[in-house]
């Protein structure tokens, strides 16, 4: 299937607004995100976490989340009072340098955290004997990040020319995940916005290429998201937000550090609205806490100028939360 994130018709949106605003309600969170991984064996210019890092100022972080963390994050999850729909394990680096990645997963899918277990990668790591590690160990989803298959095109945007490898790892991907029913495989490229360099066509080519695969197995798909500047990345060349963002009603966020935020797209940590550590907040008083309901508010009244991190990404989600602020104000 070739789909378009954020592009759905009209029905499904109201649908995705009316099951978020039940969750709101009920006091439940959708998603958690957690970094395996703030390292990188890339630096893709429309990264600004890794590419633009000592340009704007930010602490590089080059980390991997301890499995001691981890088993506190499991813990924590597991004394919450709501279940998460799914479990990223992604952040800002690329999750396969994590050699227990597979293991991460596993007990996640052991202790049944959540419904669905998805992985981002830039696929260079993703041979097939890792493939099969991941799927094998319950990961319900894999996304492969391919913005250009021209070969000098992938040098200058991700810093190194690793093309082949990837275009042969993803030829197994597709080989295999036919014999996995319960499984997606998904290619992602990036629709341009003029923000990074990013060009049209080569969303088209990606597409064409893969269009075989995706339209022969209903677990293959091609996906297109659009280019966005992320939060915090200071950058000024893009319009200031205007609208509230969904964001921080339906996910958290734990970096390999134990930082908890409400944003997957805040590279710097400037939307923390909690600690995980040894006698620190636990996870349900800072999904029920006050730094996030703040937060809340704050996106609800569009105060960007408060939230200095916000006024420039670009990300747009699915609803627009705009329509609902008072619904929403008065259940939070």
């Amino acid at each position: 299937m070739i789909r378009n994130a954020h592009y759905l018709d009209e029905s499904k949106r109201e649908a995705w607004t009316r099951y978020l605003l039940g969750e709101i309600r009920e006091k439940r969170l959708v998603s958690l995100y957690v970094e395996p991984a703030s390292a990188c064996n890339l630096a893709c210019r429309f990264c600004d976490f890794h590419f633009r890092a000592h340009e704007v100022g930010f602490a590089k972080r080059k980390r991997l989340m301890s499995m001691s963390m981890f088993e506190n994050v499991v813990q924590q999850v597991r004394e919450l009072p709501f279940r998460f729909s799914s479990i990223h394990f992604y952040l800002h680096g690329e999750p396969l340098l994590h050699p227990r990645l597979a293991e991460m997963i596993s007990m996640a899918r052991r202790l049944n955290l959540a419904d669905f277990y998805k992985i981002l990668t830039n696929g260079t790591l993703l041979d097939p004997s890792r493939f099969v590690l991941l799927v094998e160990s319950g990961a319900t989803s894999i996304t492969v990040s391919l913005d250009t298959m021209d070969g000098e095109r992938y040098s200058k945007f991700k810093g190194k020319d690793l093309l082949p490898l990837v275009m042969q790892n993803i030829a197994y991907a597709i080989h295999a995940t036919k014999n996995h029913k319960d499984f997606e495989l998904i290619i992602k490229c990036t629709r341009s916005h003029d923000i990074y360099g990013l060009q049209q066509d080569e969303v088209e080519e990606i597409v064409s290429y893969f269009s075989d695969a995706a339209a022969e197995s209903s677990n293959i798909h091609v996906e297109i998201r659009d280019e966005f500047s992320w939060a915090g990345s200071d950058r000024q060349d893009v319009a200031p937000r205007t609208r509230p963002c969904e964001l921080p009603f339906y996910q958290l966020v734990i970096s390999c550090e134990g930082v908890v935020s409400a944003c997957c797209n805040d590279i710097n940590y400037g939307l923390e609205i909690g600690r995980l550590s040894p006698g620190g907040d636990t996870l349900n008083s800072i999904a029920h806490g006050e730094r996030l309901q703040r937060l809340r508010r704050l996106v609800l009244a569009r105060d960007f100028d408060s939230l200095a991190i916000c006024k420039y990404c670009s990300f747009t989600g699915i609803s627009d939360l705009f329509d609902h602020t008072c619904e929403i104000a008065d259940l939070i």
